[in-house]
C-alpha cells in the first residue's frame, strides 16, 4: 500500500501484481501496467496526471529533468507488517544461523544424538530459504574423492594450506590464513597472517604447540608446492624428522582435505557476514568463530583453535 501525496494531501492507492527488489535504488511505476488496470496517463511538457477510470485525479506526477517523479510514501500499517515479516523467524532458522549457517542435515545430526545442551532444533522441520548461504556458499564444484586412507593416530597425518590473498584486508591488516587439518581427529588450528613469510614462523609455532600439548611428534605433513612451504629453510626445519608430502603442481584436489576445509570456512565466513551485514574486514574475527563449527558433527568433543594473530 502506498499513499501518493496529491497537492498538500496524501491519498492511498493501492498497487497490484507488484515486484519486490530490495536493492532496487528506485521505485518504479509502470504506465503500461497502470493504463492495464483502467487508469489514465496524461502527459504534458512539465507533468503528467494519473487518473481512474472516472476522470478522478489520483496524483500529479513533477517532471524532473528527463524523469517523472511520483512524491509518495509507504504506508504505516502495511510497513510495519513488512518489517513484523521480515524479522518473524523460526527457531530452526535462528539456530542455523547461530552455528555459522551450518547444513540442515548437519543440525538435525546434531539434535537426533542430543550433542548440543539446549539445542531444541525440530528435525521435522527444514529452515526457511536462506539468501546469505545462497550468496556466501556458491561454487564452481566439488572437489572428487580420492578413495584415501586415513591417518590411525593423531598427527600420523596433517594437511595444510594458505587461503588467500583476500580481496579484503581484516581489521588487524591480515590477508591471509593458514590451516592445519588433523587428519585423525579433524581438529583444526587456524591463524591469519599479514604477509605470506610468516608462515614459517607460524608453522614453527604451531609444531612446538601441538607436539607439547599431545605428546605425540608430527609424522607427515601435507601441502600444496607453494613457495612458503618449498623454501630450503623450510626443507631444513623439517628434515628433523617429518615426511613432506607436496602434490602435483596444480592440483588442489590432491590436497582435498585442505582444499575442502577453507572452503568449508571461506563459505561459512561469507554466509555470517552476510546475515549479520557486517563489512567483509570482519572476515578474521567470523573466521575466528567459523573454525569452532565442526564440518561434519561426529562426536561432542570436536573442536578447533584459532590464532586471529
Amino acid at each position: 500500500m502506498l499513499e501518493m501525496i496529491l497537492a498538500d494531501t496524501t491519498q492511498k492507492c493501492k498497487l497490484n501484481n507488484v515486484l519486490y527488489v530490495p536493492r532496487l535504488s528506485y521505485n518504479l511505476l509502470s504506465v503500461s501496467m497502470a493504463t492495464q488496470s483502467r487508469k489514465i496517463v496524461k502527459f504534458s511538457e512539465n507533468e503528467c496526471s494519473l487518473m481512474d477510470a472516472t476522470g478522478k485525479q489520483i496524483a500529479v506526477v513533477k517532471k524532473v529533468d528527463n524523469l517523472y517523479y511520483v512524491h509518495c510514501q509507504e504506508h504505516e500499517k502495511a510497513n510495519s507488517a513488512a518489517a513484523e515479516s521480515v524479522h518473524k523467524k523460526s527457531k530452526e532458522t535462528i539456530w542455523h544461523q547461530r552455528f555459522g549457517h551450518l547444513g540442515v542435515q548437519n543440525l538435525k545430526m546434531l539434535a537426533k544424538k542430543q550433542l548440543v545442551e539446549g539445542l531444541d532444533y525440530d528435525v521435522l522441520k527444514d529452515t526457511d530459504f536462506c539468501e546469505s548461504c545462497a550468496e556466501g556458499k556458491h561454487h564452481r564444484g566439488k572437489f572428487p574423492s580420492d578413495g584415501r586412507k586415513r591417518a590411525n593416530e593423531p598427527l600420523g597425518l596433517v594437511h595444510s594450506d594458505v587461503c588467500g590473498k583476500i580481496n579484503v584486508k581484516s581489521l588487524s591488516g591480515a590477508e591471509y590464513f593458514l590451516t592445519f587439518i588433523d587428519d585423525k581427529t579433524h581438529y583444526v588450528w587456524v591463524y591469519v597472517l599479514k604477509h605470506k613469510d610468516e608462515v614459517f614462523s607460524k608453522i614453527v609455532q604451531w609444531k612446538a604447540e601441538v607436539e607439547t600439548y599431545t605428546g605425540r611428534k608430527l609424522k607427515v605433513l601435507r601441502t600444496d608446492n607453494g613457495g612458503e612451504y618449498t623454501s630450503k629453510e623450510f626443507e631444513a626445519f623439517l628434515k628433523r624428522g617429518v615426511r613432506h608430502e607436496l602434490t602435483v603442481p596444480k592440483t588442489p584436489e590432491q590436497n582435498g582435505v585442505a582444499e575442502r576445509m577453507n572452503r568449508t570456512l571461506v563459505e561459512t565466513v561469507r554466509s555470517m557476514l552476510a546475515d549479520a551485514k557486517l563489512p567483509q574486514t570482519f572476515w578474521a574475527e567470523a573466521l575466528a568463530t567459523a573454525v569452532y563449527v565442526p564440518e561434519k558433527p561426529k562426536s561432542n568433543k570436536s573442536s578447533s583453535k584459532h590464532d586471529t594473530g
